[in-house]
This record gives C-alpha cells, sequence and structure tokens, in this order.
C-alpha cells in the first residue's frame, strides 16, 4: 500500500477512505481533498479525483487561473514597453537640447583679422598692411 502525504494532518501515515471507513486511503482528492481507496478514485489525465464535479472544478479553477495569469504578464509587458518609451523620448530630448547647444554654442569661428578691424573700428585707428594676417582661431 502507497501512502500519501495528508494534507491537514502533514504525516505521511495513512488515512482512511471517506466512502469506507475500515480500508486505508491510497490517496486524495486534488480538488477536495478528501482522502480515497483505490476502489474510490476517478483519474483523469493522471490526477485522482473523487468525483466527475471535482474534475470539473479543479479544471474550471485552473484554467481561470490561468488566464488570470496570463492577463497579469500582458499587463506587465506593457508597463514595461510603455515605461522604456518613455525614457527613449526622455533620452531624444536631452540629446536634442544638447546638440542645439553646442551648435549654438560653437557658430563658425572667426578669425583674427576679423576681430582686429572689429577692435581698430572702435578705437577709430586703421591698421597697416602688414598687420593683417589671417589667422584662423583654433576651438
Amino acid at each position: 500500500m502507497t501512502s500519501y502525504k495528508n494534507r491537514e494532518t502533514g504525516n505521511d501515515r495513512p488515512d482512511w477512505c471517506n466512502a469506507h471507513p475500515r480500508v486505508p486511503a491510497s490517496t486524495a482528492c486534488r480538488c477536495c481533498h478528501v482522502p480515497l481507496c483505490k476502489a474510490c478514485v476517478h483519474s483523469s489525465h493522471g490526477l485522482d479525483f473523487c468525483s466527475n464535479l471535482c474534475e470539473a472544478n479543479f479544471f474550471v479553477v485552473n484554467r481561470r487561473q490561468a488566464t488570470l495569469y496570463a492577463d497579469a504578464q500582458k499587463k506587465k509587458l506593457r508597463h514595461s514597453l510603455r515605461r522604456t518609451a518613455v525614457v527613449l523620448a526622455a533620452i531624444a530630448v536631452c540629446a536634442g537640447a544638447l546638440g542645439y547647444y553646442q551648435h549654438t554654442r560653437h557658430q563658425r569661428p572667426a578669425t583674427k583679422t576679423s576681430q582686429i578691424s572689429d577692435i581698430q573700428t572702435v578705437s577709430g585707428t586703421t591698421p597697416h598692411s602688414t598687420d593683417a594676417k589671417v589667422i584662423p582661431l583654433d576651438y
């Protein structure tokens, strides 16, 4: 005789069949956990049940739980995709702002000649022809 672990008491000792009190139980119903002897077992898909009703209830509950689990996984995935989209949008905005800042800050560099002529125009003096060398500034 094989014993099963009783869920209520937690020990491995066999209980007695619910329908036959003098016969030791070999298993328990997967749905209602009632101890069953070999004569009372209704097996389906490798699982033991006490009746067709318990079998139907067990599979309905498991199907409902599987559906709820799948819905929760889809919701979690949608939330993750939404968060990723927001982060990518924020990165794009920051990159665009940084590019615009660098573009406006580093306009085309001026030459020393244009800077000298701007200074001399303000001071009222004119440059000599030997002083007017064009040297580009390195940034």
